[in-house]
């Protein structure tokens, strides 16, 4: 439990310490990783941002009930988006049918904000809203 922190009722897992440790990570560990949150039974929803994970990515996303993708609605989001579309539907095309595009709030951190205050705004405001309602 070192590593989960709580606030306001969710549960996440700190970050990494370098985007590395993700990129470098298997695809098999980052599943068995899944598995054995599903397994605890503590959870009914896990929510994993997958964005810098390359290894077997979509090994990963066919365990997924449903796939969400954020996208923000400027010409480099929307090429991205297609970019990664093309793709599965090259790879597991049957990823597709549980793929959800969603455009939620941005939030950023502001310029003299902490860490926590940032988490802190998060889980009160909006995004917490957008991501309850999706689950």
């Amino acid at each position: 439990d070192l590593l989960v922190q709580t606030f306001h009722g969710i549960d996440f897992l700190s970050g990494v310490r370098d985007p590395a440790d993700i990129r470098n990570l298997s695809g098999s560990d980052l599943m068995g990783f899944i598995r054995a949150l599903a397994d605890c039974k503590r959870y009914r929803n896990i929510v994993i941002d997958v964005a810098n994970t390359a290894q077997d990515i979509y090994r990963v996303l066919g365990m997924a009930y449903r796939i969400y993708m954020p996208e923000r609605d400027d010409f480099m989001s929307k090429g991205r988006t297609s970019r990664f579309m093309e793709r599965v539907r090259n790879e597991d095309a049957e990823l597709l049918e549980n793929i959800r595009e969603v455009h939620p709030p941005y939030q950023h951190l502001g310029r003299d904000e902490s860490a926590a205050g940032y988490y802190d705004r998060l889980f009160r405001g909006e995004m917490v809203d957008y991501v309850r309602g999706l689950l």
